[in-house]
């Protein structure tokens, strides 16, 4: 009785290395993974992009959908796709350098948008 070979083994190598999978490592600050939390006194509430124009009703949802991104880490809020930072000294509306110099907050150099509605 003869005996049946075995099948050589399957391996992962590709003919060409370059076609091996890279993988990418995120790395994580250590501050992605805690949660938000909020001060308002430096509030710009005069200006063309003041607090002051708001009404009752939006203050109450903006201040819900605060409530709901303390319950998420960053990393979290970030990787939604929703919310991204904003390079302050290069924007392209130099408004806004001139709004934070009046308000000597123009040490800034950049801003995080939270997405409140829509997509």
């Amino acid at each position: 009785m003869t005996k049946k070979r075995k099948p050589p083994k399957k391996t992962n190598y590709r003919e060409h290395p370059s076609q091996k999978k890279k993988t990418t490592k995120i790395e994580l600050l250590s501050s992605d993974l805690e949660k938000p939390a909020w001060q308002f006194r430096q509030i710009d509430w005069g200006g063309r992009w003041g607090w002051h124009q708001l009404e009752a009703n939006k203050w109450q949802e903006i201040l819900t959908k605060l409530g709901h991104f303390e319950t998420r880490t960053w990393a979290d809020i970030k990787s939604d796709g929703n919310n991204h930072t904003v390079d302050i000294q290069n924007s392209p509306n130099p408004e806004v350098l001139k709004r934070l110099t009046e308000i000597h907050q123009d040490d800034i150099d950049e801003l995080f948008s939270l997405r409140l509605s829509g997509k």
